[in-house]
């Protein structure tokens, strides 16, 4: 079995826990999908450098930027991509509420 917030197997006594028989996987719960589809949801070794790069040009004592092209550029998509996910889960509660208060006036579930 695996802890779905960290994805690390989850043991007891040292041993991962087996899933119990019939249970089926959670790949639905992750970000990654199916192990099929997880290919192609996880970075590349180069996109992983980049981003590990925009990290440590982000952290509070971080390296400066070289005046290079291509560094700025991949700076400014990430930067980008992640601003839009902040966004995006800044506004996931009221998402969340307004789906439900939809649903209700529906005479969706909660709402009879």
């Amino acid at each position: 079995m695996y802890d779905i917030k960290t994805g690390q197997k989850q043991t007891r006594g040292g041993r991962p826990i087996p899933r119990p028989a019939g249970t089926p996987t959670p790949c639905h719960q992750c970000p990654k999908g199916s192990p099929e589809e997880a290919k192609d949801r996880e970075l590349s070794d180069k996109n992983a450098r980049a981003w590990w790069y925009y990290r440590q040009a982000r952290a509070p004592l971080g390296q400066q930027l070289p005046a290079d092209a291509i560094v700025h550029r991949n700076h400014a998509i990430i930067d980008q991509v992640v601003r839009d996910a902040e966004e995006y889960r800044a506004a996931m509660p009221a998402l969340a509420l307004a789906g439900a208060s939809v649903s209700r006036a529906m005479g969706g579930a909660g709402g009879r």
